[in-house]
């Protein structure tokens, strides 16, 4: 550890992973949550590391880049997390609907390295998923190479990684205030006050309110 200090708001998959990436590069990290790791939204989610339903072009390539990422960071904590290629289906009920996904793959295909997803039957839906078997569906789409993970094993994977690693925890320290000053920043918590020369909010839900 020789680079910058930073603090890092926030404890869910995000701030941890953040946290870990910048430890790897050098940076003297704290980590900070009101909670305990990964206990809010992140434990709950549904575990969809997907691309095809992203509307917005940095969301999209922010998933894109998930997709890639995630064997070499799982394979750096040590766990697999459930991580697996499982595809992902949507389905629309109306040949509007359809038209309508195919001007927004339009929009999508503008991301750099993004291929797209097909375009499927009600028979070829059923034949990949015989679960779908309604009149009511006109079509779907499928994107093969969107995965999955498990959410509280990823969460579980990350925090024992921190800890592995020696990364300075906060847990159950509420921030109450941010100060920015000449030399970094200060944040005012229920433990006390931290000092960092660069500050992430990854805060989730609360980074508005924290900003």
């Amino acid at each position: 550890v020789g680079g910058p200090s930073v603090l890092v708001i926030g404890g869910g998959v995000i701030g941890m992973s953040v946290a870990l990436h910048l430890h790897w590069r050098g940076c003297d990290v704290r980590l900070v949550d009101r909670n305990a790791l990964g206990s809010g939204v992140s434990m709950m989610g549904g575990g969809w590391v997907a691309a095809q339903g992203r509307r917005n072009p940095a969301q999209l390539a922010f998933a894109l880049d998930s997709i890639a990422s995630y064997p070499a960071l799982l394979e750096r904590v040590g766990a697999e997390a459930g991580f697996r290629e499982t595809g992902s289906l949507m389905l629309m009920e109306t040949p509007e609907q359809i038209e309508a996904r195919r001007a927004f793959l339009a929009d999508q295909k503008a991301v750099p390295g993004y291929d797209g997803f097909e375009f499927l039957t009600p028979g070829e839906l059923h034949a990949l998923e015989p679960a779908i078997d309604s009149p009511h569906i006109a079509g779907g789409t499928w994107r093969a190479r969107d995965c999955q993970v498990d959410p509280p094993a990823l969460v579980a994977a990350l925090a024992a990684g921190l800890r592995r690693e020696g990364v300075a925890l906060a847990e159950g320290a509420l921030v109450e205030g941010i100060e920015r000053g000449t030399g970094g920043w200060r944040v005012r918590t229920t433990v006390g006050d931290l000092s960092a020369d660069l500050l992430v909010n990854a805060a989730g839900a609360q980074a508005p309110e924290i900003a």
